[in-house]
């Protein structure tokens, strides 16, 4: 099943283009609260979005759903601790 809508407003590619654009904007928050390892976690998914921006494969998609989905569990995390 192919979903061609997020959000019953945006397309797939708008969607996944919003959530790249603010783990990028996440870094912001690096100024006020430092810390090192989910600044890292976060640049790296910024780095797979921005491959997957400029070679869009099933397989750029694959891993900027995964590194997505780590970089919000770790944002959860620390924001626990």
């Amino acid at each position: 099943m192919k979903v061609k809508s997020c959000c019953l407003c945006l397309s797939v590619e708008m969607g996944v283009m919003v959530l790249g654009c603010l783990t990028w904007a996440s870094l912001l928050n690096e100024f006020a609260y430092f810390n090192p390892i989910r600044a890292a976690i976060t640049v790296a998914t910024g780095v797979v979005f921005f491959n997957m921006v400029f070679d869009d494969s099933s397989t750029n998609r694959k891993r900027f759903l995964i590194a997505y989905a780590i970089n919000a569990v770790s944002s959860l995390v620390f924001g626990i601790l």
